[in-house]
């Protein structure tokens, strides 16, 4: 199971990177406005950002593992399918219960992004004493940015046959058989990889919009302090 937590924590990392990249220069934009410039530290600051990702991905693969691995001991210990049954529910449970502890503590925690983005050593215990009280409401902005996106991933089967069918129609029936160099087979599969990465883009800029406002508001970032919301 270690070699499976590495190995999914890594995928999501690599994946993660160039939205990082971007999140980073839209929360740049957003608190300094025309002093957001340079490729250099833009790509530092990412790469600090990168290092806290990995460290709450990894606790957050970390702790289902954990879960997964003693839900799996405990229900080998027992013969009758019942008892076995009561395991996994109690380990469902428990690995739900984690993961609300774990975002709403990411949700505190998420302000320590835009500090970097502007060179303000906050760290992380500073992001988490600059959200106390007001952890609750940055978990309900950012629930309402997930379930936005979850509702553009839904729709994408809805608009992906089509543009499947016309990708391969232009390829087929519009491009010169001599530029035919991509496999049939990846061609279709280009809406879906246009469409996944445009919804991660939109996805990262409203995080990235929500996470530098509050910080903005929370640390008095050039204004007095406010409480959002």
């Amino acid at each position: 199971w270690l070699f499976v937590l590495v190995y999914y924590v890594g995928l999501d990392l690599i994946r993660l990177f160039p939205l990082l990249l971007l999140g980073v220069w839209l929360m740049r934009l957003s608190l300094l406005g025309a002093e957001a410039t340079g490729i250099k530290v833009v790509a530092r600051c990412t790469c600090t950002c990168f290092g806290y990702s990995a460290v709450m991905l990894v606790l957050t693969y970390g702790s289902m593992a954990v879960i997964d691995f003693g839900a799996s001991a405990a229900r080998a210990s027992f013969d009758t399918i019942d008892q076995q049954y009561r395991v996994v529910h109690l380990a469902m449970l428990a690995g739900s219960l984690c993961l609300l502890i774990l975002f709403y503590a990411i949700a505190r925690l998420v302000l320590v992004f835009p500090a970097v983005a502007v060179g303000d050593r906050l760290g992380p215990a500073g992001a988490w004493r600059l959200t106390r009280g007001n952890g609750l409401k940055l978990c309900a902005v950012f629930v309402v940015i997930l379930l936005m996106v979850i509702a553009l991933v839904l729709a994408v089967p809805a608009v992906l046959d089509a543009a499947n069918t016309f990708v391969l129609w232009l390829y087929v029936n519009v491009i010169p058989p001599e530029h035919h160099h991509w496999p049939r087979s990846f061609v279709a599969e280009l809406p879906e990889l246009i469409l996944m990465t445009l919804i991660g883009c939109f996805g990262i800029a409203l995080l990235a919009g929500a996470a530098a406002s509050a910080y903005a508001q929370l640390s008095g970032w050039r204004t007095p302090r406010e409480d959002i919301l």
